[in-house]
């Protein structure tokens, strides 16, 4: 795991206020990993400090996906 990464995170851990943190990349790039190595780290130091909230395939309804032909990439930045 990079090191800014969790050095950040626990940054915001340390305000005791309750903080959002996104990642952004392309599909593929290991958000979602990133993401649960940052919450294992965090969890492991503070119990319950820290949950994972994905968004894959928030973006559209599966109906609008399927009529659109783009129901094998939901999850993508287009669908």
């Amino acid at each position: 795991m990079p090191l800014p990464a969790l050095q950040r995170a626990q940054a915001l851990l340390a305000t005791g206020r309750r903080q959002l943190l996104g990642l952004v990349g392309a599909p593929g790039a290991g958000k979602s990993t990133l993401a649960q190595l940052l919450a294992d780290a965090l969890n492991a130091q503070q119990p319950g400090a820290c949950v994972v909230v994905p968004m894959d395939g928030y973006h559209l309804a599966n109906q609008v996906l399927a009529a659109l032909g783009r129901a094998g990439r939901k999850g993508a930045p287009d669908t």
